[in-house]
Parts: structure tokens; sequence; C-alpha cells
């Protein structure tokens, strides 16, 4: 199948994302997306805002991005990401100068066969959304287990159309782990966890 035809389908889906992350708006968090990496090099990718994701998806499939953007996008390690602190990744660039978008937050999740990527943005010019991103981790990552439920279709339905990665972006070496960093931010967020009401 046709990159061009695998696009439209993507892009087909998008308007059911929009619906199912449209209680965000009222939190200032315009857009989302759904990644999952699998180890073969396949990827499948659900996004609320088409614009942008037709945009990068045309830009990675002519290998436009330098391959290290990618350890602060599909390569990020189990965690979270704030896009702030990479605020010169060309695609977080890309978002904000052709869209307005930016501010986003991605988490990633390892799961058996597969890397889980979720992420929540909002517009580049809303940067106190960062502190709500902070200080609502557990929202965040509930509200991903809420869309796998109600996306589960439409993942069905990415599953058989997955994107294979061009092969400059599959032998990217993984970001070095911060040992002290990774440590005190999962201590930050057990602790959040743990207070979370239920």
């Amino acid at each position: 199948m046709s990159i061009d035809k695998k696009l439209r389908e993507y892009i087909a889906l998008s308007p059911h994302v929009a619906e199912i992350i449209s209680p965000l708006k009222d939190l200032g968090i315009i857009g989302f997306f759904y990644i999952r990496v699998f180890d073969n090099g396949e990827i499948l990718d659900l996004t609320a805002r088409p614009d942008w994701s037709e945009h990068y998806f045309r830009k990675l499939f002519e290998s436009y991005y330098p391959p290290e953007s990618m350890q602060d996008h599909i390569y990020i390690e189990n965690g979270v990401n704030l896009w702030e602190l990479n605020s010169d990744n060309p695609i977080w660039q890309d978002g904000k100068n052709n869209f307005g978008y930016g501010n986003g937050i991605s988490f990633c999740e390892n799961k058996p066969g597969y890397k889980e990527l979720y992420s929540f943005y909002a517009r580049a010019d809303n940067s106190k959304i960062n502190q709500f991103y902070l200080s609502n981790l557990d929202f965040l990552k509930k509200f991903k287990n809420y869309f796998v439920e109600k996306a589960a279709p439409l993942i069905k339905q990415a599953e058989s159309n997955r994107f294979i990665l061009p092969a400059a972006y599959q032998a990217i070496e993984k970001p070095a782990e911060n040992k002290e960093l990774s440590a005190m931010l999962s201590h930050l967020i057990l602790e959040k966890d743990k207070n979370a009401p239920l």
C-alpha cells in the first residue's frame, strides 16, 4: 500500500480521535497523539490533528528530520518528556512554526513487542499548561487508559495499516539514561500517585 493511501486512512480516523479527546479542550489541551513503535520498526499513529500529522509523516518519509530528533519523540525512554525541555527539537519547531502547536508532554511505556507513546499538547503560546501537566500526571495517565479503551476499534484498524519507519530512523542509538534524574522523576511520580484521590 502506498504512503499516500496509508496517510489517507490514518487521517480518516482523526475526527474520531478528536471526539474522544474533546473533554480536554476545556483544560487548554487541543492535541493528542497515540503511537505504538513496534520492535520490528513498524509504527501506528492516531492523532487528533491531521494537519500536523500529515505534514510530519511526509517529512519523515523524506528523512527530513535529523535522526537524533527522534530521541525526544518516538525513542524517548520509559517515562515522561516535557517538550519545553527539548524545545529546539525540529519536530516540535515544525508544529510550532507551521501550525501554532506546542507546549506538550509525552509519556512512554514499554509493552511486550512495542513501545507505547502518548502525547498531549496545547497552543504554542500557552506555556502555563506545563504546570498543569506536572501537577496532574496521574490524570493524564488515566486519560490515556480511557483513550485506549474508547479507541480500541480505531487502534485495531490502525494495527492493520502500520507504517514501516525509514531506515534512517530505525538504527538510532537510544539516549543514555540519566539514572539520577530518572530516579528523582520516578520518586516524584510515585509520590503524586500515592497522594492522588481514588
